[in-house]
């Protein structure tokens, strides 16, 4: 259900953006290693087929974020997945053997107003393509649709393409709700992902609600005693948190969510002493 979520809104969300740039006549198939998700702003396709072995391909840059570091790390076995099948290259086609990513900001802010735009360009005859962006954050999804076109085709080749892109939508979020379900981190960390793989950028934490009020605080330990399904059910400081810096390095903001004063009752009534006014609220009426 989360995943069908993510792909469903993002869909939506593509759905109404122009292939700008396509050199593909209206209703015509997109050939098989073409295919960017979202749609692109503008791509331009050609029939040009270079062979990419994945032992001798390389990423380069010489940016010294950290960011990308990590994403250079995560999008290698993204692009190659171990364990499968390499497909034998054909010898008589042109060879990828790098990508060069250069990014043009040192700015790391995920602010709305961040640029996530880039250019990714695989020329016909092989070598080094590149991958140019304002920022970390459009190279992390340059990235993506890079690593995207090649796993489309099982002889291991990709087509030579350039493909421009940036958001539609500044604000792209999915709300995901841990109070009703308690959802373990192990499965927010793989939700993020799919958010990262959509090209999403925020995560709408709904973390606290009248079912549950499952965060630990180590402030105040009594709120989720009282309002979490139990012991087991919580998120630590130390899980948020988590959760907060492994969708960052995805570029993903992750908002966690406190309902107050209401939706939340049973937990903040864990606080300390007349954290919450009565309102006039009638004690036999309370929510039980």
């Amino acid at each position: 259900m989360v995943f069908l979520a993510v792909y469903a809104f993002a869909g939506i969300a593509a759905a109404g953006t122009p292939l700008l740039g396509s050199t593909l006549p209206p209703g015509s198939t997109p050939p098989l290693g073409s295919l960017v998700w979202p749609q692109p702003q503008s791509q331009t396709t050609t029939n040009a087929t270079l062979r990419v072995d994945a032992a001798a391909f390389k990423f380069e840059t010489g940016s010294t974020s950290a960011v990308l570091a990590a994403a250079l790390k995560r999008y290698r076995p993204i692009c190659f997945p171990p364990g499968r099948r390499a497909a034998t290259p054909n010898s008589a086609l042109p060879q990828l053997r790098a990508l060069r990513v250069t990014v043009a900001s040192a700015n790391e802010s995920l602010a709305l107003n961040v640029s996530e735009r880039y250019e990714l360009r695989i020329a016909a005859a092989g070598g080094t393509s590149t991958l140019t962006a304002d920022t970390v954050w459009g190279a992390v999804r340059g990235l993506e649709s890079f690593a995207q076109l090649l796993n489309q085709r099982s002889d291991g080749a990709v087509l030579a393409q350039s493909v421009v892109d940036w958001p539609r939508f500044p604000f792209r979020s999915v709300m995901v709700d841990s109070a009703r379900h308690f959802l373990p981190v192990e499965l927010l960390r793989a939700h993020i992902d799919a958010l990262a793989y959509a090209k999403m950028n925020r995560m709408h934490w709904h973390l606290t609600d009248t079912c549950a009020f499952p965060y630990a605080s180590t402030l105040f330990p009594n709120l989720s005693a009282a309002g979490a399904f139990d012991a087991a059910h919580v998120y630590s400081p130390a899980d948020v948190g988590g959760l907060v810096e492994y969708g960052r390095l995805r570029g993903v903001v992750i908002v966690p969510e406190f309902d107050s004063p209401g939706h939340s009752t049973p937990g903040w009534r864990g606080g300390p002493p007349q954290l919450l006014a009565a309102c006039g609220i009638r004690p036999d009426l309370e929510e039980k």
